[in-house]
């Protein structure tokens, strides 16, 4: 679903006459809430996990010869919250990069005088990718990175979770507006529905605790 979707199934959800809002802009008073409603809430869950799979991803990019500070922006990511492996492609293959998010070891490195020639170790601070050597080309990138949070804000924007837990959503949005109408009923039944389908969200996507086999 997308968000004018989710905002029209939470609005029925709820019990509202007529179709709800015919946009996710332009609205004011109580549609303007459960658009609202629906937005924070898909907000709220993914803070709910530091550990989503789905804002987790990869991006390639190319690193500017020379060129000692590379920010997310010169990479053309604008999605970086925090990088978690960077890979750099040499030999025809990718090799990974000692990645360190300092800002003393940034400072350190910035002190020391630059050679030129294949980076082996990568500092991370405040956006900002700086590397040991100063590239000699323009080698290929792979970063694995945790993204922001994403915002609904057009009609047609989809949550990037899978599909399956977009009720989730709306759920959760229920649960915001029996909170306002102070509607009891409602809320128990839209807050047992929540946390059955985040709980299943949590057993899906994200990684599975693993114990290794004991000693004794």
């Amino acid at each position: 679903m997308n968000f004018l979707e989710l905002v029209k199934k939470a609005w029925r959800d709820c019990g509202q006459t007529g179709d709800g809002p015919a946009a996710v802009t332009g609205v004011a008073g109580h549609q303007l809430r459960f658009v609202n409603w629906v937005r924070e809430a898909w907000k709220d869950i993914q803070r709910e996990s530091s550990e989503w799979s789905f804002l987790k991803i990869r991006a390639t990019c190319t690193l500017t010869a020379g060129q000692e500070n590379h920010t997310s922006g010169d990479l053309l990511i604008t999605d970086l919250l925090k990088p978690l492996a960077v890979l750099i492609f040499v030999s025809d293959q990718w090799l990974p990069l000692n990645l360190i998010i300092s800002s003393q070891s940034s400072d350190e490195w910035l002190r020391a005088n630059k050679s030129s020639g294949q980076p082996c170790v990568v500092y991370f601070d405040n956006g900002v990718f700086s590397f040991d050597t100063l590239p000699d080309k323009n080698y290929q990138l792979r970063i694995y990175y945790k993204r922001t949070p994403q915002e609904l804000v057009a009609n047609t924007d989809v949550p990037i979770c899978d599909a399956a837990y977009h009720d989730t959503i709306t759920y959760l949005a229920k649960k915001k507006y029996a909170l306002f109408d102070e509607d009891q009923a409602l809320l128990t039944e839209a807050n047992e529905a929540y946390e059955r389908t985040i709980s299943d969200m949590r057993a899906d996507l994200t990684p599975q605790v693993t114990f290794g086999r004991s000693a004794f």
